[in-house]
């Protein structure tokens, strides 16, 4: 790896590396490059020993299955490429694993579909794949699962396979190798004046295809615009161009024009033309039939997205803890609900790492917890509002209400307390002995809740969240005690994954909470 190279690699913790069919393989014969390949897993070896994360990106499965196979011709059915990937696949992560582990390295294989991406569960489990891989010090090589594909392409290639996982694990850095050195204006081993593009400013279709050889490469996939499909569908629907435009609120030319463009992309013939209207050819006809059930299905859509976008439709799943849920956010969802009663809810009570989790592992759409809490890389804490909490008993504590009383003198008194594995216990725990005095309840509970009525019950004291006990207090249900230590503030916080989409109905909703914790937060 030479100096310029490093260089580039220097500061980049993240890299994707895309190995395409034709640094894998030799040229004439179609079989595995050995002596290539190890010098590849080196360098990755080497990368990875640097303490850099890097995934792999492999080519190469059908056409290591295809020389398995004893085939002598490129396989062009999708049924032979499936099943030249389903042999090669295994050999070349067999291959894969021995000369990592020769290196001292964790390989590990994934295989993705157009699911993965399309499905927001899916690319949720195979980004906590990835996650976790990396956080075992594995190598994740990654390859388009051809076995189980039913279309005849899904990403187009693995240079689109490799920028989906650079964009998916928020990679720093993607390389793509292959047996040209970049892009170029032309295909520069049948155009010796082809140019070599530096620097993308702008990518579009006409750039696509330009790098690499065409070893292991599909077809180029055709571009058509989908605004043509859309105007074909209601000439084809109305069998005239005229009254099609007026529909689409465009002029006869324009659609002449579109349905002309559309069958040269095509490359045949949709319409036969006539002075009464169009007729359909049995091209046109075969087209129509997908189009027009496309056309019913994104109809529904937009009405559906048109609802969503207006809050008539939706959901919104949230993990709460009971404290949060008591003091905050049962009001936030009551002026919401309200607004917005179409909107269908869906909350969970758990503990504030429970909560996280939940979160973690796109079961919730965000979380709202009270602190301390923990939230590792990938997900964001934002507080809402500030609480204190209070000491309070029962009317049998009554005379107490009048003194001053230290933590270590509360050891003379029944304690209540949430359960060891609660986050509020270990605040206490740990506010005790930064006071020199050690927690020791008489009595656990579950929630705040059990904590409350038991404490009504007389059967010791508690510390409370003040808003939850304010209304108590007023009616002299319980009593207030007054420690000489000062009990620190506690928050309300809202727990996301910024790499997750939300609906609009839970944007919308977590846009109204964060508002509502800046007005708080500018009060203060």
């Amino acid at each position: 790896m030479n100096s310029s190279i490093r260089e580039i690699l220097k500061d980049k913790k993240r890299i994707v590396i895309k190995i395409g069919s034709s640094s894998l393989t030799h040229p004439k014969t179609g079989a595995l490059n050995l002596t290539k390949l190890e010098v590849l897993v080196r360098e990755i070896s080497d990368l990875h020993n640097m303490g850099k994360d890097v995934i792999v990106v492999s080519s190469g499965a059908i056409a290591v299955g295809r020389r398995a196979a004893g085939l002598g011709h490129r396989p062009s059915e999708t049924k032979e490429k499936q099943a030249c990937a389903a042999i090669g696949q295994a050999r070349l992560m067999m291959i894969y694993q021995k000369l990592f582990s020769e290196y001292n390295q964790l390989a590990a294989q994934i295989l993705m579909t157009k699911r993965t991406v399309m499905d927001n569960l899916s690319r949720f489990n195979a980004l906590n794949t990835f996650r976790e891989l990396l956080k075992l010090g594995a190598i994740p090589i990654v390859n388009e699962n051809d076995t189980v594909s039913t279309y005849e392409m899904q990403f187009g290639d693995n240079d689109t396979l490799s920028a989906i996982v650079a964009a998916l694990i928020d990679a720093d850095l993607l390389l793509l190798l292959s047996d040209i050195d970049g892009l170029f204006t032309d295909d520069p081993n049948s155009n010796p004046n082809a140019e070599l593009i530096h620097v993308v400013e702008k990518l579009d279709a006409s750039a696509a295809g330009r790098a690499g050889s065409p070893t292991g490469k599909r077809a180029a996939p055709m571009y058509v615009d989908w605004e043509y499909y859309k105007i074909f569908y209601y000439v084809a629907k109305y069998q005239n161009f005229t009254r099609a435009a007026r529909v689409l609120g465009n002029n006869q030319p324009n659609i002449t024009h579109a349905m002309n463009r559309l069958e040269s992309q095509l490359n045949c013939v949709l319409f036969i033309r006539s002075n009464r209207g169009v007729t359909l050819t049995p091209e046109g006809e075969l087209l129509y039939s997908r189009i027009a059930s496309a056309a019913v299905q994104i109809q529904d859509a937009e009405e559906e997205l048109s609802a969503t976008a207006t809050l008539e439709h939706g959901a919104i799943s949230i993990s709460t803890t009971e404290t949060a849920l008591n003091i905050y956010l049962s009001e936030k969802l009551r002026a919401f609900h309200t607004e917005y009663p179409g909107i269908r809810l869906r909350i969970s009570n758990h503990s504030t790492p429970q909560a996280v989790q939940a979160v973690r592992n796109g079961e919730v759409d965000f979380a709202i917890v009270t602190t301390p809490a923990e939230v590792e890389n990938g997900l964001k804490m934002v507080e809402l509002m500030s609480f204190y909490e209070v000491l309070v008993g029962g009317k049998t504590f009554t005379a107490l209400a009048s003194q001053t009383l230290s933590l270590k003198e509360l050891a003379g008194y029944p304690l209540i307390c949430l359960n060891e594995e609660s986050m509020t216990r270990s605040f206490y725990r740990q506010f005790f002995l930064e006071h020199d005095a050690v927690l020791k309840p008489d009595t656990e509970a579950a929630t705040t809740d059990q904590m409350l009525t038991l404490v009504k019950s007389e059967l010791g004291l508690a510390f409370m969240p003040e808003p939850m006990a304010a209304p108590l207090l007023a009616s002299g249900e319980l009593v207030q005690l007054h420690l000489q230590e000062i009990i620190p503030s506690r928050s309300i916080c809202l727990v996301y994954d910024h790499h997750r989409p939300l609906n609009t109905a839970a944007r919308k909703f977590q846009q109204l909470l964060t508002k509502a914790g800046t007005r708080s937060a500018e009060r203060k």
